[in-house]
């Protein structure tokens, strides 16, 4: 090999260069393929986060689209519920079926809320079921299942509660619940229409069926409360050993009270009362002679234990001479009186039948 071939090119070598160059001819070469663009970079948004007092903290929440209320990300509520600011709902908590909510209204915990209005400072939670209702003012709702009712004041409901419209006679017409004041309601009861209302206590498996309970009543063990009114607004002293439950009147144990009203401060246990009007409202006061600044208040407490009264009215009378008072029984058909003696106001004693 000479020198001048020393230097030549191999052929594999010239066609790889020709090959890079490009297409030989008159074409030109073209551009070098451009390289793919780099994927655009994605900010992430920042989550919102909400503080709704219940010692959890800032969690992750966003503002219902239809009224700005705060709702927390855990949560779920259509979008056809009103909430309006500042109403919150947080935890587990499911409110749907157009559900409008204002003031401060708060739904928590576990609660199905459905068909409702909320307001003011309410709140709803636990594992409430409620649907068709109201719940206004400063109204606490922590257990039960719930249609139709309308729950205001001060009043709390929990436990396990079964509450539901009355079914009226009348053709297209329902009796709500309306729980008001301070009342409270726990255990199991059964309640269907009616009123419970001041400072009225139905716990344990009491039913009540269109029946209105007003005052200072606890109503409670298996009581059964059908078409009637208790009501107990005398004056009571608030404070003592045992209050409240001493200034009560208690509707208890397997008591049956049908058709009837009473009025007035009394406990019952095993009783049936039927078609009767039992009033022991009256409460005497008597200036003392002796010292102008001293009051002799008096007040019956009757005990009703088996009794079984049907078709009777009660009135109490007040003798001050003897200084005692007495119960009239009267047959609301026959108009025939009967007295009874409940003179020993120390505490509740079972009336006994004295000569007329």
């Amino acid at each position: 090999m000479t020198d001048s071939n020393m230097f030549e090119p191999i052929p594999e070598i010239k066609e790889l260069v020709a090959f890079a160059a490009g297409p030989v001819g008159d074409t030109p070469a073209g551009p070098a393929p451009a390289l793919p663009a780099p994927p655009p970079k994605i900010r992430k948004k920042p989550i919102s986060r909400y503080d709704f007092g219940d010692g959890e903290g800032r969690v992750p929440a966003h503002k219902h689209a239809n009224g700005g209320g705060w709702v927390a990300d855990t949560a779920k509520v259509s979008e056809e519920c009103l909430i309006g600011y500042p109403a919150t709902v947080y935890h587990n908590a499911t409110v749907l079926n157009g559900t409008h909510m204002s003031g401060n209204a708060r739904v928590c915990g576990s609660a199905k809320v459905r068909a409702c209005v909320m307001r003011d400072r309410s709140c709803v939670g636990g594992n409430t079921i409620i649907k068709n209702s109201v719940v206004a003012n400063h109204a606490r709702v922590f257990g039960g299942d719930i249609v139709d009712a309308d729950i205001e004041g001060n009043c709390v409901i929990r436990d396990n509660p079964i509450i539901r419209r009355a079914h009226d006679p009348s053709p297209h017409t329902r009796i709500m619940a309306r729980f008001s004041g301070h009342c409270i309601i726990f255990g199991t009861p059964v309640i269907f229409g009616g009123t419970v209302r001041g400072a009225a206590m139905v716990f344990d498996k009491a039913r009540l069926d269109r029946a209105d309970i007003i005052g200072h009543v606890l109503v409670g063990g298996n009581a059964v409360i059908n078409e009637s009114t208790v009501k107990n607004q005398l004056p009571y002293p608030s404070t003592g050993p045992n209050y409240p439950e001493d200034n009560a009147t208690r509707i208890l144990s397997d008591t049956r009270i049908y058709l009837s009203s009473l009025t007035g401060r009394y406990d019952m246990a095993s009783g049936n009362i039927m078609r009767s009007e039992i009033d022991l409202s009256t409460y005497f006061t008597e200036q003392r002679t002796d010292n102008p600044y001293l009051r002799l208040d008096v007040h019956a407490r009757i005990m009703l234990i088996d009794e079984r009264i049907t078709d009777y009215n009660v009135f109490l009378t007040y003798n001050r001479s003897k200084e005692d008072i007495r119960a009239t029984l009267v047959r609301a058909q026959r108009n025939t009186g009967q007295a009874f003696d409940i003179n020993n106001l120390t505490r509740p004693r079972r009336i006994s039948a004295l000569t007329p």
